[in-house]
C-alpha cells in the first residue's frame, strides 16, 4: 500500500510540474541523505548511453564516525579511534522500462556496485612506537529501483531504494591475551557480510542537452 501511494505521488508530482522540453544527455547529482547515514559524501553523475540505457558513476569522501554503531559495522571498543579522511566510488548501469520515457527519466532498475573505504586512527595509544591506523573496507553489490522526475528542463528529483549484499573487513588494534596471560595489544582483521538496505534521494542538475 504504502509503494502504491509513494508511485501515486511520484506521478502526480510530475504532471503539476508539467512537460520537460528536452531529456538532458548528463546528469549531475548530490544526495544528502547519505551524509547522514553512511558518512558519503555522494556525489555522482549519470551518462545517457542509449534511448532507455545511461551508466552512473558514484563518488565522494567518507567520514568514520557518522557509521559507528552495531547494525552497520565492526567496532574496536578497547581504544578511542578518530576519523581519517577515506573515499568511496560505484558504477551501475540504468535501464528505464518505461515506453513512454527516455533516459535519464522516469521509473528505472539499475544493478550496482560499490567500493567504501573507512579510514581511522588511534588517538589514545602507540603500537611499536607510531600511531596505529586502522579501516573498514566495503564491497556492495546491490540492485536499485527507483523513480527520475523532472520538475524543470535543469533541475529533477531522483527516488531510489536498492537492496544488496555487504562484504565488510575490517582492520584495527585490539588487547589480545598471550599464553602467559598477559594482556598485549595486537593487529587483528576480522571480516563478515550482511544485507545493505539503502534509501535516499537524489538532487539533479541536467548539464548537457544534446
Amino acid at each position: 500500500m504504502k509503494k502504491a501511494i509513494l508511485i501515486a505521488l511520484l506521478f502526480s508530482a510530475n504532471s503539476v510540474f508539467g512537460q520537460i522540453n528536452f531529456v538532458p544527455k548528463t546528469v549531475f547529482k548530490f544526495d544528502p541523505l547519505q551524509l547522514l547515514t553512511s558518512g558519503e559524501l555522494n556525489m555522482s553523475l549519470e551518462q545517457k548511453i542509449a534511448r532507455q540505457l545511461s551508466l552512473e558513476a558514484d563518488f565522494g569522501l567518507l567520514k568514520f564516525e557518522v557509521i559507528d554503531n552495531p547494525f552497520t559495522s565492526l567496532n574496536d571498543e578497547d581504544f578511542n579511534t578518530a576519523s581519517k579522511m577515506g573515499g568511496f566510488g560505484s558504477i551501475g548501469i540504468r535501464f528505464y522500462p518505461l515506453q513512454s520515457n527516455e533516459a535519464p527519466a522516469g521509473l528505472y532498475i539499475e544493478p550496482q556496485f560499490k567500493y567504501r573505504s573507512y579510514n581511522f586512527y588511534y588517538n589514545t595509544i602507540t603500537y611499536n612506537g607510531e600511531v596505529p591506523t586502522g579501516s573498514r573496507k566495503q564491497t556492495i553489490g546491490s540492485f536499485n529501483l527507483g523513480y527520475q522526475f523532472w520538475a524543470a528542463d535543469r533541475f529533477a528529483f531522483d527516488f531510489y531504494g536498492s537492496v544488496g549484499i555487504k562484504m565488510t573487513e575490517y582492520k584495527g588494534i585490539r588487547n589480545e591475551e598471550d599464553a602467559l596471560g598477559n594482556t598485549l595489544m595486537a593487529p587483528y582483521t576480522e571480516k563478515k557480510s550482511d544485507v545493505a538496505l539503502v534509501f535516499g534521494i537524489k538532487f539533479c542538475a541536467g548539464i548537457s542537452k544534446y
